[in-house]
């Protein structure tokens, strides 16, 4: 119900795994499965998303996602990290990636309503990775020294935002995708921060010429190809605060951060486009394992 027609057999659970050209992984617990029943396929490949064992505390769960790794699944990663990840960690040295997909048609440039002051966080108190309360706390010192500045927050519902030490527009969850290109393309600087994986989000403010900031870790660069092409900031509030505040009051740097970032954002396929790379990765190694 979740997805879009497939013409395609749906089949519900997995005790009965038939023969077949290709098994497909999608999350951690799913790898397992896959790995029991690899006799049954040509090619078994793993979609990996994020390093999942890093949404886990250092025990049980965390070992069980990490060991997934170790599988010998081929990955197909969202975004390069991943798979640098697997490189750095395993010395896995096989693998494909693929952008992250934007909508251009939502997401694009514009200048004619970007404001001087604005600066847009997205917010997820519920999800750790995305380190809420750091930008709180690194909001709250660039609010002291400039309480100019506007500081939109969304992302969540309303409610989640809970206290915050200073004034801010409290947007919550938009009611379409529209409405994000339209209040990005009036953001002066954009804040969407990732321990792991980055999401979708910065990705979409890039592409409508609003410079980002995200976190310096994790070889986090690796997401966005060049420092050239985004602001990362070391991960205490202090350092947060600077980078942003740096950023804001540099318009030259802004407007030379956010060309870069628009000509980064060209080579990101639209949706059809990422699914027709997947499709080729798969095809690809099929033909190599079936010979």
């Amino acid at each position: 119900n979740n997805f879009f027609d497939l013409d395609s057999n749906i089949i519900f659970g997995v005790e009965n795994i038939k023969k077949c050209d290709v098994l497909f992984a999608t999350h951690a617990a799913s790898a397992y499965i896959v790995k029991r029943n690899e006799k049954k396929a040509k090619l078994c490949c793993y979609f990996i998303q994020d390093y999942e064992s890093f949404f886990q505390p250092m025990g049980d769960k965390f070992l069980e996602a990490h060991n997934t790794y170790k599988l010998g699944l081929y990955p197909i990663t969202s975004g390069p990290w991943p798979l640098e990840m697997l490189k750095r960690n395993f010395g896995i040295n096989y693998g494909n990636y693929f952008r992250f997909p934007i909508d251009k048609n939502v997401y694009y440039f514009g200048n004619d309503f970007r404001k001087e002051n604005r600066i847009v966080f997205f917010a997820k108190p519920s999800m750790p990775r995305r380190c809420y309360r750091l930008g709180v706390e690194a909001l709250s010192i660039v609010k002291r020294k400039h309480p100019e500045v506007e500081v939109v927050f969304y992302g969540e519902n309303k409610t989640h935002y809970k206290d915050v030490p200073f004034e801010f527009n409290n947007i919550g969850l938009a009611k379409t995708i529209e409405e994000l290109g339209d209040l990005y393309r009036t953001a002066t600087l954009g804040i969407a921060f990732s321990t792991t994986n980055p999401s979708l989000v910065p990705y979409e403010m890039m592409a409508c010429g609003c410079p980002v900031i995200d976190l310096d870790f994790n070889n986090s660069v690796v997401s966005y190809d060049s420092r050239d092409n985004i602001t990362l900031v070391d991960t205490t509030p202090e350092a947060i605060a600077e980078g942003i505040i740096s950023l804001y009051k540099n318009k030259k740097l802004r407007n030379t951060q956010a060309r870069n970032a628009l000509k980064f954002c060209e080579k990101l396929p639209t949706e059809k486009q990422m699914c027709e790379i997947i499709e080729q990765y798969i095809l690809e190694q099929y033909n190599k394992v079936k010979k």
